[in-house]
């Protein structure tokens, strides 16, 4: 029988006026059954005694219907150089969204080491390339250098970044793998003597 009434369609839904009449005489029969205070019996007759369309209800004005005002914080610089950021946080917020990094004062910052000595030991073979994309190529090879150098032990935490790093720099070094060997090992090289 429960499976006739599953495979069976659906009834029409009855009209709003049908329910609204249907929940009346539910409500009066109600009544007649149970004992109310005489105030509630008022309001719950006057409310069903009418014919008119169900009864509108407002919300009182001492209800507050608008919502709280909230705002989404996402990470950003500023959190991550905040008093109690890790240094791994700090450094790691420097990578761009292709997987690069620029060499800045604030990349050379967190190596601890000058700017300007960074930008003289970027690699020759390098240097046939637009000077902004070789800088890059080798900010982000010493990226990858420090994160293993200094932050191994967190490896888990960087790991798919280090991906995107070589990634980027395959695809900006023409896809030569055996200039991303020598510009890992460069960089590797130099962080280890600065």
């Amino acid at each position: 029988d429960s499976l006739i009434n599953f495979f069976s369609p659906p009834s029409p839904s009855p009209s709003p006026d049908n329910d609204y009449q249907k929940s009346k005489h539910l409500i009066t029969e109600q009544l007649e059954v149970e004992q109310f205070s005489p105030a509630t019996e008022s309001i719950i007759s006057d409310s069903i005694d009418s014919d008119s369309n169900p009864p509108s209800y407002s919300i009182p004005s001492s209800i507050s219907t608008t919502l709280p005002s909230t705002s989404v914080t996402y990470p950003s610089s500023s959190i991550a150089t905040g008093a109690h950021a890790r240094p791994l946080d700090v450094f790691i917020v420097l990578q761009q969204a292709d997987g690069s990094f620029d060499l800045s004062s604030s990349f050379a910052k967190q190596l601890s080491v000058d700017i300007d000595k960074l930008i003289s030991a970027v690699p020759d073979f390098l240097k046939d390339l637009d000077s902004k994309v070789a800088q890059r190529l080798w900010a982000t090879a010493l990226a990858l250098a420090h994160l293993e150098r200094s932050f191994a032990s967190y490896n888990s935490e960087w790991s798919l970044l280090a991906t995107k790093m070589e990634k980027y720099i395959i695809k900006n070094i023409g896809g030569n793998s055996n200039l991303k060997s020598q510009l890992l090992l460069q960089a590797q090289t130099f962080i280890s003597h600065n």
